[in-house]
């Protein structure tokens, strides 16, 4: 009676298990962009964003693997040390032209990165089969600029999600890092996907988990001021939906990172939005903390919902990063 009672409890928890998998809300892959597109005027822009376009130029600089990554430039004559710029899941590097524009102005060449399968990128629309893969392009980029600008170091800042790829890299480079800054960083974060869609995930094999979910973010999570949610909401280049695999992929690399934190040993900036809704500010400033980085600096922006830029905080922060990275060249 026993073993027949533990046989109908264990057919009631698998069961549970592919209903809930069942019940995984997918949707359709996400298409990829033209490449002759002109994103500045697919979209209704911000007057900064679209000003600060004004100075940059779109590089496609190719891989090993014959995959080109693609790149918003801005300050190609800088004499200083380049930085390197990864963005958010949502998000693409036409999003940060404000601050790319900014550093730039500083004498910096800045290179800022799509993700393959974000922005620009002809890669497989939001999908990814190994987290390596972002190192591996960031160290594309890295090679390229300090051959052109003659140097040694580069800057690196991720933001959000962006965060983990740049620590990624960071952890498996050091010394290839004169500066680490993590804005609003994406390594512990208070959204996730339902149940139903992790089981999903954790029931398929790696490297076959093709079906989308949607990106469990809204338009007003970004920014506090009015003239950027039409934006974001509207963008024709934003990723609204992934792959089982990269979410899975995003599992790793968080996992990566925290077993090789006492890799991070050169100067780090955090920055943190003081009306964050999406990055986890206690989980991450307690993570921040543990770092054997021995210069390390944290300021949080109160009034920021989660982009800097896109906040009443930018000229804060923008003086900020100015007086950081000034700080650092004069070393």
């Amino acid at each position: 009676m026993r073993d027949k009672i533990h046989a109908l409890l264990n057919g009631c928890v698998i069961g549970f298990f592919l209903l809930l998998n069942a019940c995984a809300v997918t949707v359709e892959p996400p298409l990829l962009p033209d490449p002759k597109m002109d994103w500045p005027k697919a979209v209704a822009l911000p007057v900064a964003i679209s000003n600060s376009l004004q100075g940059g130029t779109v590089l496609s600089i190719p891989t090993r693997d014959k995959i080109a990554v693609s790149v918003r430039l801005f300050g190609a004559d800088g004499s200083r040390s380049p930085l390197l710029m990864v963005h958010g899941l949502q998000s693409h590097s036409g999003w940060f032209a404000q601050s790319a524009a900014f550093v730039a102005s500083l004498g910096h060449p800045v290179y800022v990165i799509d993700r393959r399968g974000s922005g620009l990128s002809q890669s497989k629309r939001g999908d990814s089969k190994d987290f390596m893969e972002w190192a591996a392009d960031i160290e594309t980029v890295s090679s390229y600029a300090t051959r052109k600008h003659r140097g040694r170091q580069i800057y690196l800042l991720g933001h959000c999600f962006g965060a983990i790829p740049a620590t990624v890299y960071a952890e498996t480079h050091p010394l290839a890092i004169k500066g680490l800054i993590l804005t609003t960083p994406g390594i512990y974060t208070h959204t996730s996907i339902p149940l139903s869609q992790t089981l999903k995930i954790i029931t398929t094999s790696s490297g076959k988990r093709d079906y989308y979910f949607p990106v469990p973010l809204d338009p007003d999570q970004f920014s506090e001021l009015p003239e950027y949610e039409p934006f974001i909401a509207m963008d024709p280049l934003s990723l609204r939906a992934v792959t089982g695999d990269l979410y899975w992929q995003i599992h790793k690399a968080r996992k990566f990172i925290k077993a090789n934190s006492n890799r991070l040993r050169m100067p780090v900036l955090i920055g943190f939005a003081g009306e964050d809704e999406i990055a986890d500010n206690d989980k991450n400033r307690k993570w921040f903390d543990g770092l054997p980085a021995t210069d390390k600096t944290q300021i949080t922006y109160p009034d920021a919902r989660h982009i800097l830029e896109y906040s009443l905080e930018r000229e804060r922060y923008f003086e900020d990063l100015r007086s950081w990275l000034s700080r650092l060249e004069e070393l």
